[in-house]
């Protein structure tokens, strides 16, 4: 998710690496992102009532 923390990060980012904001967003911060996009609040929204709700019982149990 680009918050103003991710934000913060990429001039010195740019810097590290010697490339523009674009780039670098590219190829260094979403580079293990499998979408390559940032995710949306939305989408980290989505995920979290699907984590609370009953759905989603099989993935919270513990083993053992």
């Amino acid at each position: 998710m680009l918050t103003p923390l991710v934000e913060a990060q990429i001039p010195d980012t740019m810097a590290e690496y010697g490339m523009g904001r674009e780039e670098v967003i590219k190829k260094v911060m979403l580079e293990r992102q499998p979408s390559r996009e940032f995710a949306t609040v939305e989408q980290i929204g989505g995920t979290t009532v699907f984590l609370c709700s009953d759905a989603a019982g099989h993935c919270q149990k513990e083993s053992g």
